[in-house]
């Protein structure tokens, strides 16, 4: 665990200060952006109260034109919510544990994720550039593995509001870390921790505020 916390804050650091790199052309860089971290949702209490916890730990490069906004690898701008373009792919890891959850078919089941195939991240709908509490949304969209079996897939949004989980008993405005998680098994969807009879509560943006950990984005605009 140590060796991992110090892997990942000298990548960080290394990005913090990179300064971008010329790409295919005088108007096109890249940028790098990390998202890491991990926590845990409950909801009840007792043995059969629905848990999951999750790890992620990912380093993104994707391009930028020289005023720090997204584009594709020819500078022609791309959806600033939409997803970035990768000038390398995704490296990192990025796993769900499933404790307890309605699909009994899940429980004690591990999704890991093999192939990071598209990210995107933006401010919050409602930032106030002058609010040193600004918070950032990701989405993570992912191929992977479910107990080791190939044919998985899965979406994850993540809000990063730079503060840890517990948060979430204390503040009313729910400007806490949060996620959403969407499970699929080839083209069908397995599980929704935002359905609108499942096992989490939509306490924030369809996402579910942590219970216990942090989500940290480093983006750079």
């Amino acid at each position: 665990m140590k060796k991992r916390i110090l892997g990942t804050l000298l990548v960080v650091l290394f990005a913090m200060i990179t300064f971008p790199i010329l790409a295919n052309s005088e108007t096109v860089f890249t940028h790098d952006a990390i998202i890491t971290g991990g926590g845990i949702i409950t909801e009840g209490h007792g043995k059969d109260a629905p848990k999951i916890t999750f790890g992620v730990d990912v380093f993104i490069q994707y391009f930028v034109n020289e005023n720090g906004e997204p584009v594709d690898e020819s500078g022609i701008p791309v959806d600033p919510n939409g997803p970035l373009v990768f000038a390398e792919p995704p490296i990192g890891d990025f796993h769900i544990n499933f404790h307890n959850t309605s699909n009994d078919a899940l429980d004690k089941g591990k999704f890991t994720a093999t192939d990071i195939f598209a990210v995107a991240i933006h401010p919050g709908s409602y930032q106030d550039p002058n609010d040193e509490d600004t918070h950032l949304y990701a989405r993570i969209d992912a191929n992977g593995k479910f107990n080791g079996e190939d044919g998985w897939s899965i979406i994850v949004r993540l809000t990063d509001f730079g503060a840890p989980g517990k948060v979430k008993k204390t503040n009313p405005d729910t400007a806490a870390d949060a996620i959403r998680i969407t499970l699929f098994e080839g083209a069908e969807l397995v599980y929704n921790t935002a359905a609108l009879d499942g096992d989490y509560p939509r306490e924030q943006s369809w996402r579910t505020l942590l219970d216990g950990g942090n989500v940290v984005i480093y983006y750079q605009r």
